[in-house]
Formats: C-alpha cells, sequence, structure tokens
C-alpha cells in the first residue's frame, strides 16, 4: 500500500512540468492578426466666394408708440360701454359712459347763474350811466359815480366768474363720455356697468388700455463702436455728410422677423439712439421704427434684428456642418497637398440658410472636409474624394437676398411718430378783454359797446 502512494506521487511530479509547458506554448501560438486598413475616405470640397453683405444681429422687443391707460376725470356710475375688447378704436371714439344726469343738472345751473349775472351787469351798466349824467351836469356827487362804476365792474367780474363755472360744468358733462386719444387697439375693460367710477390715479379708476399699432418701435442694444459705424455707412451711401445728433436722418434700414417667421420680413429704420451708454454692460438703447398695416406686430414681442452694414463684398462661405467646436473655439479640417489632415482655426461671420461666412483661417484654394470629420484627426493621412461643396435647400435663394446692396432696401417713409395729439382737447378760450375804458364822469362812454355778456349768446 505504501509503494503504491508512493508511485502516484511521482507522477503527478512527473507531469506537472509537462502540463505547464503546453499551456505556455499554447499561450504562444495564439497571437491575433493584425489587418492592415487604408486611409479613412472623406468628402472633401472648396469654399464657395459669393458676394455678400455684412450684418449686425441684435435681439429685442416689440413696443408700441403709445400705450395710454384710459381713465374717468368724473366721478359716476357707469352706464354703458361702447367697444369690445381687442377693438381697433379711432382717436375721439367714444368708449365708456358715465351717468350724465348730474352734470346736467349742473351745467342748467350754471346757466342760470350766468343769466342773473348777466342781468345784475346790464343793471349796474344802467345806473352807471345815470350817475355819470348827473354827474356831468353837476347835480350828482362824484361819489355815487364812483359806487355806480365799481358796482358795474364787480357785476361785470360776476358774469364773467358765471360763465367760467359754465364752462367748467360743460366739461365735466363732456367728460362723461371717456373718448380714446389716440388710434390703437383696445384691450379689455376693467370696470363693469353699473360700478362706480371714481376720480384719482387707482387701479379702481382705470378703465381700459389703448396701444398704437402703426407703426411699432422695435428696443434693442447696441454698442457705441457699432452706432458709430452705422451713421458713418449711412453718410456713405448718401453721399453727404449726415447730422450726428439726428440718427433718424440717416434713414438707415433695420430689418426685423418674429419667432416663427423665415429671415427679416419687416423693414423699418433706425430711429433712435439713447443719449448715453449703460455703464454696466457698455452698450446703449437703440430703437428702429416699422409699419405695421396688417398688425401683424404686437407689443412685446421677441424679435430678431439685423442691420446692414454698407455694400455687399466677397466672401468664402462653407457649410456650416464641416465646422467643429473645441470650448467655444471654431475649427475646420483641411487636407493638404499630401493628403494629410491639419486642424485650421477659423473665424466666423454671418450664417446664411446654414452656409457660415469665414473672415479669417481659410482661402479660396483650401480642401475642407465637409464628410468624415468624425473619423479624422489632425495629421492623419486621408482619402480624399472631390465634390461640390454643399448646401441646403433655398441656400441659392437666400445668397441672392444677401448679395443685393443694402441701399437698395425700401426704406418706408414713415411720419413722425411718439407725438399723438389728443382729442377732444380743444385749445383754451381766449379771455375776455380788459374793460380798459374810463370811469370818469367825463367820459362818453356807450353802455352797448361795454364788455357784458350777451345775454343771447349760447
Amino acid at each position: 500500500m505504501i509503494r503504491i502512494v508512493f508511485s502516484l506521487g511521482r507522477v503527478l511530479a512527473l507531469m506537472i512540468p509537462t502540463v505547464l509547458c503546453a499551456i505556455v506554448a499554447g499561450c504562444q501560438s495564439a497571437e491575433p492578426s493584425v489587418v492592415e486598413s487604408g486611409p479613412p475616405p472623406v468628402s472633401v470640397s472648396r469654399p464657395l466666394v459669393r458676394p455678400v453683405v455684412d450684418y449686425d444681429t441684435y435681439t429685442g422687443r416689440t413696443r408700441a408708440v403709445s400705450t395710454v391707460e384710459i381713465r374717468a376725470r368724473v366721478q359716476g356710475y357707469l352706464k354703458e360701454i361702447c367697444f369690445e375688447a381687442g377693438d381697433l378704436v379711432e382717436a375721439g371714439q367714444v368708449l365708456f359712459v358715465i351717468d350724465p344726469r348730474e352734470y346736467q343738472d349742473a351745467v342748467a345751473l350754471a346757466e342760470a347763474q350766468v343769466e342773473q349775472a348777466k342781468a345784475r351787469a346790464r343793471l349796474a351798466a344802467v345806473e352807471r350811466d345815470r350817475y355819470r349824467t348827473l354827474a356831468q351836469r353837476d347835480v350828482g356827487s362824484r361819489q355815487d359815480f364812483d359806487r355806480a362804476a365799481a358796482a358795474y365792474d364787480v357785476a361785470v367780474a360776476e358774469a364773467r366768474g358765471a360763465e367760467a363755472e359754465l364752462r367748467r360744468a360743460r366739461l365735466d358733462l363732456s367728460f362723461t363720455e371717456v373718448t380714446s386719444p389716440i388710434t390703437g387697439k383696445a384691450g379689455a375693460h376693467m370696470v363693469d356697468v353699473g360700478n362706480l367710477i371714481t376720480v384719482g390715479k387707482t387701479d379702481d379708476n382705470l378703465l381700459t388700455t389703448v396701444v398704437s399699432v402703426d407703426p411699432m418701435f422695435v428696443d434693442f442694444d447696441v454698442d457705441e463702436r457699432a452706432l458709430l459705424r452705422y451713421r458713418q455707412n449711412a453718410s456713405e451711401l448718401r453721399g453727404e455728410e449726415l447730422d450726428a445728433t439726428r440718427i433718424r436722418e440717416a434713414r438707415f434700414p433695420v430689418e426685423v422677423g418674429l419667432a416663427v417667421e423665415a429671415g427679416y420680413p419687416h423693414v423699418g429704420i433706425l430711429d433712435f439712439a439713447d443719449n448715453r451708454i449703460d455703464p454696466n454692460t457698455g452698450t446703449l438703447r437703440a430703437r428702429g421704427v416699422f409699419p405695421n398695416p396688417n398688425q401683424l406686430l404686437s407689443p412685446g414681442l421677441f424679435a430678431r434684428v439685423r442691420i446692414p452694414l454698407g455694400k455687399p463684398e466677397d466672401a468664402i462661405l462653407i457649410t456650416e456642418t464641416a465646422l467643429g467646436s473645441d470650448q467655444g473655439i471654431r475649427f475646420a479640417y483641411v487636407v493638404d497637398v499630401e493628403n494629410r489632415v491639419e486642424r485650421r482655426l477659423v473665424a466666423i461671420g454671418p450664417v446664411f440658410s446654414g452656409m457660415a461666412v469665414v473672415t479669417e483661417g481659410l482661402t479660396t484654394e483650401d480642401r475642407v472636409i465637409v464628410t468624415g470629420i468624425q473619423r479624422v484627426r489632425e495629421g492623419i493621412v486621408v482619402e480624399p474624394r472631390d465634390v461640390a461643396m454643399p448646401m441646403p435647400p433655398g441656400t441659392e435663394e437666400a445668397l441672392a437676398v444677401v448679395s443685393e446692396e443694402s441701399g437698395t432696401l425700401e426704406v418706408p417713409d414713415l411720419p413722425t411718430v411718439g407725438i399723438t395729439e389728443a382729442a377732444g382737447m380743444d385749445e383754451p378760450e381766449s379771455s375776455p378783454a380788459t374793460d380798459e375804458t374810463s370811469s370818469g364822469p367825463d367820459a362818453e362812454v356807450d353802455p352797448a359797446s361795454e364788455s357784458i355778456p350777451d345775454p343771447d349768446a349760447p
């Protein structure tokens, strides 16, 4: 038994080195074969050269030229609402009617007081003339004449005061019809019929708002250098030096597109630039004004603003898909004469329908990789295939538009805006002429020529 165990131990001791050698030999013979591949295929194109107009682009907001809060100027119960929310109202159109009965009675009372004052003035004129005649004949005292003349002056002043009260009562009566001072779109009415309307600038007194719709402002921020460049370009286009303080006179075109609109279909002019730069942003507020006959522009909308910068010039364009970005730095891959890839840093200008303007970094002779850029890296050799520069659909039409000279844009002839005449604001009546007629006893005065209100006058 002992002999059998010893024999198995010797057998195992002799087999272990053999097995290990077989394993090592097997591992060494299992090396994978390396399959060599050729250069990766890519498509290359030469940049396009097209005349385009350079643009500055901004973001802005539309704003109404005039915004009016409609408030009551007299107190009373609201009797009638004469418009629907969202209606386009005209200047002078009646929007609300306040119960006028109280003010009609006030007008009637004021008219009666005017009649009384006129009657007293006529009686005082007769008394004064009587005492003047007596004083001229030396049968009356000068003191009585002076009293009569003073009483006449007081009666005339009272008559004028009564007329002023009548005008005020009539004005209050006219205020019972609340009108719109401008032409524009009305908002929702804030008070219903039957409520008591109070006077004063409070939320309870706000009846509605009216905003003008044509033309429309668009506000955006520009830097100082850009503003000076716009003025200089406008002077060059028109061949004359323009007043630096009146940028509106330059009639510099501005284009605007809304968030859902393709391109920039609205054309206006640069109307205003603020008088100081914001020290926090280094920019100043500019304003464009745009015709809005179809009311497509509403106050408060986001707007894309584009300002052309002079005449068209030849520019290098490549498809936007050929550009890469590394932490905000734009680059493109080009292939040299040895088909080796080179990474080229580029400066990008405006983008027109998927075609980017390259201002720095490329020449017209460079072969730009337009497809297969995911398979390449700088320094490797590729297999280039020349193709035409790919362009998205509609690119030719878009480039044709931006190739037009900015001076050929049809700039609208807009009237002066921002100043609206209020409806119903009549010129104040001229004050009555002062009675400068001498009141002395020797003065020849015709009582009919005195400045006494005519009782039959309206």
